[in-house]
This record gives structure tokens, sequence and C-alpha cells, in this order.
């Protein structure tokens, strides 16, 4: 996942890594190409075969783009549980250090692994509730990564994206003329930019940009575990600074 200070409104327009647009340009190429080609049928043929007008676009585009809502908030639903159950992963592990720790049987917590043989019931009731809630949590991430979203539905919703933006040139030629290419490269961008940000947080644990930065979950959980245990070889280690320009933690 990147990680980057917020940018202002201005730079937003620019941005380049982490956006999407990388893997749509052939598309939009491809697009509009075919504006072009409305261009050149409407104006230089004389009875233009493909009259299509906006008003059968604006109602399937309507459609569309309430298909395309229930989509996009299916698979942010999945990011944002699997960001939870991360969370929870955190405050367990440290729930359950600082419960091993304040048992231990040494006065030295950075020696002493070992735990009282005569531990108390409500000790251990709550370590075991910790303990739980790790499995918890790796059963939902379990649940996450293998069910994914129906692939019938995926399949819909693409067809029907790209059919109308590949029709949608010559809808807009008679109203348009020459504006054509940017309207359609507008609308295109939009649905299948869409699309694939919602391909991409679908699954949450990937390795693309916007999938969850699970290397610096994993981090932080290490260093709070150090921490706590007094670690010294962990202490005198040298931390390496983040970089101050954008960057990857996966």
């Amino acid at each position: 996942m990147i990680i980057r200070p917020k940018l202002n409104w201005f730079r937003l327009l620019f941005v380049w890594c982490g956006s999407v647009l990388p893997q749509l340009l052939p598309r939009l190429g491809l697009i509009f190409a075919l504006s072009l080609l409305a261009i050149f049928m409407h104006d230089h043929m004389r009875q233009y075969p493909i009259g299509l007008g906006t008003p059968p676009f604006a109602l399937v585009g309507i459609a569309l783009a309430v298909f395309l809502g229930f989509r996009n908030s299916a698979s942010y639903e999945r990011w944002w549980e699997g960001r939870k159950l991360w969370g929870a992963l955190l405050n367990a592990s440290r729930s359950l250090a600082r419960q091993a720790l304040s048992h231990a049987e040494a006065p030295d917590r950075a020696q002493s692994r070992r735990f009282l043989a005569s531990l108390d019931g409500y000790a251990l009731m709550s370590m075991q509730h910790n303990l739980n809630t790790l499995s918890d949590v790796i059963g939902g991430c379990e649940r996450i990564a293998a069910t994914p979203l129906p692939f019938s539905y995926s399949v819909m919703i693409h067809r029907t994206i790209y059919l109308f933006c590949v029709l949608l040139p010559f809808g807009l030629v008679d109203g348009a003329d020459l504006l054509t290419p940017l309207f359609s490269l507008l609308v295109a961008y939009a649905f299948m930019a869409l699309e694939a940000i919602a391909a991409q947080i679908e699954d949450p644990f990937g390795m693309e940009e916007n999938d969850l930065a699970l290397n610096a979950i994993c981090a932080t959980i290490e260093t709070a575990l150090h921490d706590m245990a007094a670690d010294p070889a962990f202490e005198n280690a040298p931390r390496p600074a983040p970089p101050a320009r954008d960057y990857l933690l996966d």
C-alpha cells in the first residue's frame, strides 16, 4: 500500500503512483480512437449509419452507476473488514504480551518467558479470551481471502461497462461533435476507474498499491512486543527512517 502525506487539490490532479490511470491508458486510448472514428464517419459519410443519440446512454448510464455503487460498496466493506481484523490482531497481541509479562516468574522481563504454575483462573480466562480473539482474526482473514465476490456479478458489470464505453462516442457525436473525445474519455475514465478500484480492494491482502499495508502493521506489532519486553537487542538496533517522498510499504 502507498503511504503518502495529504496533498492539496492541485497536486492531487496529477498523482500518478497509486492511481489506476496507468493500467487504464490502453483502454482509454481505444476509446479515443473510436471517438475519432465516430467524428470521421459523422462528417464524411452522407448517411451516418450509427446515429444512436444520447437518451439510451442516459438510461443505461444511470443503471450502470447504481450497479457500480453496489460493487464498490461491497469491495470497500471487505477492505475495511480486513483492516479491522488486523487492528484487532494488534490489540490482542499487545494484551496477550502484557498478560504474559505480568505473570512472568523472574523480575527481569527481558529474559523471562515462563509463567507461574499457580496461575489463577481469572488470569487464565483473560488470556484465553485474547487467544480466541487471535483465532477469530485468522478465521476472518481466511473468510475474506477464500470468498471473493460472485464471478458472474463481476463479469456482468465488466461487460456492460466496456460495451457502454465503446458505443458512447457514436451516441455523443451528434451533439458534441469535435468535443466527443473529451466527453467520451471523461465518462469512460470514471466507469473504468471505479471498476478497477473495486477489483483492487476486493482482495485487501494483495500487493497492489491500494491494498492494506500489512508489512507496516506487522512491523508495528513487532515493535510493540519488543518494547513491552524491554528487549535490549531491539532497543540498540538502528531503526531506518521512512523516506520523505511517496513510498511503498508492501
